[in-house]
């Protein structure tokens, strides 16, 4: 029956053996000789139970399980390991088999780590498998050198024995040869062939002839001399006695003695005696009983040397099972149990070599590992504080949930007794309690207290210094007696919270009763203070922005209101109620400069009793608001004690007092100010606030001061306007009158009648003249007083007007659906000038039409007014200087609002008066 193999790391041996790596699965198929039809040879069961095979240690570690004794063969069958550490052949399980090769430490026992229960040998299996080596290499190497002695033994004696025979022979044949009877010769060969050991007997001449041979046939056969054998003889020209060399003939060794016959003196009777050698003996000798000796001597030695190798394998197996394979099992089970966790597992080595060191190492090593993660539970929990502050930080963005937060993890994760945030309030300038956690509200106000005196301030301490404060027992520091209780047993720390390198607050934290703190949980609070501190400062930056946000949509809508407004003394109290509110203080002021009194008069209050401060006077350069002010800088007073009105005002000396200057262009233009009632304190952030402000509103309060000038200058050009329309129609007009009335006069008394009377019609002409001049001033006048309501508008309603009162036919021609209004100033000058060039087409055009065209072109409006009159030849009256005064009037007005005025006219062909008014500095829409 051959056997099958189909399995990873098994090998069949020579003598049906199975050979089996412990650590590997086998499946063994069972079949006759190559057939794999149904011929497999019927299988014979036997139990393992009762009947346990024979095991012996194989080459590489693996395990030799004769065939002979495994008495199940399956056709297609696997051997295998299960996952209780079985055996099994197909679906039969062999717990057994496990046990009986743990019981021979051939398989690793349950937990004992040195051996390898799944994957590659362990080191049981490694040490068995050297020493079963080295001592089967030792004792065969022994046996093989005293086998190959006792053979040279052997054959030495053969060959003297050999050689004995050669010359007993040799003396035998002298008598024959030398008597040339060669059947003497033949007669002893046969005879010494028959009757000895010898196997063959020949003689050969020198030319290698067989002349004499104790087998039939070979007389006369001649031998080759160049075999090696021959060669021995014949390569010198010296001769030994006898020659031995043992041969192989058949399969089967012999020895063969060659012995020269030497050319003796008593054989030169027959042979001349230059011959040297007369022929050649050849005695063939079997080695048959030789070899039985041998292996006689083989068996014997066998015996030996398996006993040998059993009983140093043993012996040296036991060693290293105690010395070796035991120590490194409870090292390798002590490494299994760190691997699981556990660190409190001992190593029961007692040995004072390298094991016993390791493991005495190995113990040191637990102890460490045990410190070790001791320190990463520790640190894992600090970790884990810290990423809950951090992502309190990230997450919250309120300053006072942030601060409640942060102060229950840390009070909580370290557990500690009581703990207290503190930060710097600018209203009171004092580090004050923000959080607190576990202290009672008398210790609050017990620690505040003692904290009036620096020396008991600690949170100032730390902030200012940037270092922490560690007492390791409170009862070292006097300044927490009697807060908190059994103070020698509890710990006190107080760290500074930092952010980008800025100290924001502090924090300070008390350990409950004989809970020490140590440097390492410092110097992790340390850590949690600095997170704490970067939330604190993310809050801050949160609260800054929505404050800012705040404070520019109150700019914006202050803005808003006084841009609404071009009364200056409404703005002036828009400007102090919003400060007041912007600046959350209870009293807004706003004053301008009076720069011929060298003084800031207070134009506007608002607030509660802010009536007092009106019409008060702060003298520039004296004291510390006139000072500021002169230098063009804020103030900012605790009190209004400090009399910044020269004065004390409302009896008040508990309002804190800021004040900005109002100016432009480097020019100072009054101030505003806030005050607020104590504790209130002002911040740099409100200084910057109301400096903002100012800025702002300086802008719209130097509006609406242009704007009143802008007004009186209105009113002053009007009259001036009115002065030259009087001096240049109604003046010469009643002087004309006046001297028509006088020339009438003077004709009556002359008794001039008809005279008289021509002179009365022109005097009646020019008073009516007069007249409408006057009426033309005062619908002038009117026209102004309706442009508000806008220029086209009013342009229609003064043309309707016209057309009534003096009976001239005025068209509008407007160009464009688009065309946009001009602005209210824009538009008065350029209605006044249509009205000038109309007053002109009813004065000397002498015609009924006139037409009035407005247009878009490129980047302006051009208007246009013209007539088909009389026409004057424009280059003649300006040589002789006749311009009217009406036309530089009109060009004036034209100019004044960016715009340009051309004048075109010919006798007879009318007068075109053109004004084009750029867009760009008068559009509305």
């Amino acid at each position: 029956m051959a056997a099958c193999l189909e399995w990873f790391g098994a090998t069949a041996s020579k003598d049906s053996s199975l050979e089996l790596a412990p650590q590997c699965c086998l499946a063994v198929t069972a079949a006759q000789n190559d057939s794999h039809g149904d011929g497999g040879q019927q299988i014979h069961r036997r139990s393992w139970d009762t009947h346990p095979p024979p095991l012996c240690p194989g080459h590489n570690g693996a395990i030799i399980i004769p065939v002979s004794s495994v008495h199940y063969a399956f056709t297609g069958a696997r051997l295998g390991r299960d996952d209780r550490n079985g055996v099994r052949v197909g679906s039969v399980r062999f717990q057994r088999l496990a046990s009986l090769l743990r019981a021979q430490d051939l398989l690793p026992r349950e937990g004992n780590a040195a051996f390898s229960v799944l994957g590659r040998p362990g080191l049981g299996v490694k040490l068995l498998c050297i020493v079963v080596g080295v001592s089967l290499i030792g004792v065969s190497a022994s046996s093989f050198l005293m086998l190959s002695l006792q053979r040279q033994e052997l054959i030495a004696s053969a060959e003297a024995s050999s050689a004995r025979l050669s010359l007993a022979i040799k003396a035998s044949l002298a008598y024959g040869m030398r008597n040339n009877d060669w059947s003497v010769v033949d007669s002893i060969a046969q005879n010494v062939a028959s009757g000895t050991p010898v196997d063959r007997i020949r003689i050969l001449d020198p030319q290698g002839v067989a002349r004499i041979s104790s087998t039939p046939g070979e007389v006369g056969t001649r031998f080759d001399r160049s075999q090696p054998v021959c060669q021995s003889c014949h390569a010198g020209a010296d001769h030994p006695d006898v020659y031995t060399s043992v041969t192989s003939v058949g399969g089967r060794e012999e020895l063969l003695s060659i012995s020269p016959l030497a050319n003796e003196p008593s054989c030169q009777g027959c042979h001349t005696s230059t011959t040297g050698i007369l022929g050649y003996l050849l005695i063939e000798t079997p080695l048959t009983d030789l070899q039985r000796q041998l292996q006689a001597g083989f068996w014997r030695m066998a015996l030996v040397a398996v006993g040998t190798l059993a009983l140093l394998v043993g012996l040296l197996l036991y060693a290293l099972q105690r010395l070796v394979t035991r120590p490194v099992g409870e090292l390798a089970r002590g490494l299994a149990e760190i691997g699981s966790g556990n660190l409190d597992c001992d190593v029961r080595v007692q040995s004072g070599d390298e094991l016993g060191s390791l493991a005495d190492a190995f113990r040191s090593m637990c102890e460490q590992l045990r410190v070790a993660r001791g320190a990463m539970e520790r640190r894992s929990a600090e970790l884990a504080m810290l990423n809950e502050v951090a992502v309190a930080a990230s997450q919250l963005l309120d300053l006072q949930q942030v601060l409640d937060l942060a102060l229950d993890i840390v009070v909580n994760r370290l557990g500690m007794h009581a703990g207290l945030i503190y930060m710097y309030d600018p209203d009171t300038d004092w580090y004050v309690m923000r959080a607190t956690r576990g202290a009672t509200p008398e210790q609050c106000a017990e620690i505040n207290r003692r904290r009036q005196s620096p020396a008991y301030d600690i949170p100032r301490q730390v902030v200012t210094s940037g270092k922490t404060l560690f007492i390791p027992r409170m009862a070292m520091d006097h300044r927490h007696d009697g807060i908190w209780g059994q103070e020698h047993r509890r710990s006190y720390v107080n760290v500074p919270l930092k952010s980008k390198g800025a100290v924001v607050g502090s924090l300070g934290l008390v350990s409950r009763v004989d809970q020490v703190l140590t440097e390492e949980q410092v110097r992790v609070l340390e850590a949690v203070g600095h997170e704490i501190g970067i939330a604190i400062d993310n809050a801050l930056l949160v609260a800054d922005t929505r404050r800012s946000e705040r404070e520019a949509s109150a700019l914006y809508n202050l803005g808003v209101r006084i841009s609404a407004s071009l009364d200056l003394q409404q703005v002036l109290e828009t400007v102090a109620e919003g400060a007041r509110d912007v600046l959350g203080a209870e009293v807004g002021l706003v004053g301008l400069a009076n720069f011929e009194r060298q003084q800031v008069e207070i134009k506007a209050a608002a607030g509660a009793g802010a009536e007092g401060f009106k019409g008060q006077w702060v003298p520039l350069g004296h004291g510390p608001l006139g000072a500021a002010l002169l230098r063009h800088e804020p103030m900012v007073a605790g009190s209004l004690g400090l009399e910044p009105f020269g004065e004390p005002v409302g009896g008040d000396g508990g309002m804190a007092f800021l004040a900005a200057p109002l100016e432009r262009a480097s020019t100072l233009r009054g101030l505003v100010a806030v005050a607020a009632r104590a504790p209130r304190r002002f911040a740099p952030e409100d200084v910057r606030l109301l400096q903002r402000l100012a800025q702002q509103v300086a802008v719209a309060i130097e509006n609406a001061q242009l704007y009143q000038s802008v007004r009186r200058l209105a009113v002053l050009e009007e009259r001036e306007r009115l002065a030259r329309e009087m001096h240049d129609n109604l003046a010469q007009s009643l002087g004309f009158l006046n001297l028509k009335a006088s020339v009438t006069d003077w004709l009556l008394e002359n008794q001039r009648p008809d005279e008289a009377r021509a002179s009365l019609r022109e005097l009646r002409e020019a008073s009516m003249s007069a007249y409408r001049d006057v009426r033309e001033s005062i619908f002038s006048l009117r026209t102004a007083a309706t442009a508000g309501q806008g220029f086209l508008p009013t342009l229609r309603e003064y043309l309707d007007e016209y057309r009534i009162h003096y009976g001239v036919d005025a068209t509008l021609e407007v160009a464009g659906p688009n065309l946009a209004d001009l602005p209210t100033d824009v538009g008065v000058q350029v209605t006044r000038i249509i009205q000038e060039a109309l007053t002109n087409v009813r004065k000397h055009a002498g015609t009924q039409r006139a037409w009035v065209r407005i247009a878009r072109k490129s980047d302006g409006l051009e208007i246009e007014v013209e007539d088909h009159g009389r026409g004057f030849d424009l280059g003649q009256a300006t040589a002789e200087g006749r311009q009217s005064f009406g036309l530089d009037v009109m060009r004036e007005r034209a100019a004044s609002v960016g715009g340009e005025l051309t004048l075109d006219s010919r006798p007879g062909e009318g007068t075109r008066v053109r004004v084009w008014v750029p867009l760009a500095a008068g559009r509305e829409g």
